[in-house]
């Protein structure tokens, strides 16, 4: 299982904002193969650089995602036949955001930058995924979309042969956590429907899933 713990002065990263740092931050680090990476001189620089637009309410909203992003860490627990193992894995070892909210377009003498922990660095970097950031920023209106996207690239980048039906509890589990699960079958209902409508939106910008 998967944590987010967060630091308790940004709060939790949430949305299609954290979903387009992370890939752009793997696609970085895989391209350079250096766990420093530059985030431009300023907001608008690298709000084009995600395909986000440069007006105030997306300046405003890298900003505050970008923090809760950056300072938040991983916790992956392990647990099988009684045994427990966990992993504390911190997305970056150092950030500087220089970028001026009330200024978006000022040029820093500076670069804003990022350096991702050798955990971080070693496990993207070992493992990648092909993912590509134009169907990404295709798909960024829904958060769910990106996550079947993101899901679907993983799995066709390691088996090319029919794989056992997932049922769709199982699914639910992974990407369903806002589902009301008072009444699961219910919320399995729901979170069909939901899954479907967002699939089909995933299959035009990528038709290679099958």
């Amino acid at each position: 299982s998967l944590s987010i713990i967060a630091n308790p002065k940004f709060g939790l990263p949430f949305g299609t904002v954290p979903r387009l740092l992370l890939a752009w931050i793997c696609t970085e680090a895989v391209r350079t193969k250096s766990p420093m990476l530059g985030l431009g001189r300023s907001q608008n620089e690298f709000l084009r650089r995600l395909g986000m637009r440069t007006d105030g309410r997306d300046c405003l909203r890298l900003r505050t995602q970008s923090l809760k992003l950056f300072s938040s860490m991983l916790s992956i627990t392990y647990q099988n036949e009684g045994r427990i193992g966990l992993k504390n894995m911190p997305i970056a070892d150092e950030a500087f955001v220089l970028w001026d909210p009330h200024r978006p377009d000022d040029r820093m003498l500076w670069e804003s930058t990022l350096r991702l922990s050798n955990a971080f660095f070693k496990n993207v970097t070992d493992s990648p995924v092909p993912i590509d950031m134009r169907v990404l920023r295709a798909l960024s209106k829904s958060p769910l979309a990106m996550d079947i996207y993101s899901w679907l690239t993983y799995r066709l980048s390691y088996t090319d042969k029919p794989t056992r039906p997932i049922r769709w509890e199982s699914l639910m589990g992974q990407f369903g956590s806002s589902y009301n699960t008072n009444d699961m079958d219910q919320a399995s209902r729901d979170f069909k429907k939901g899954f479907l409508k967002a699939l089909k939106a995933v299959q035009i910008v990528y038709p290679a899933a099958r």
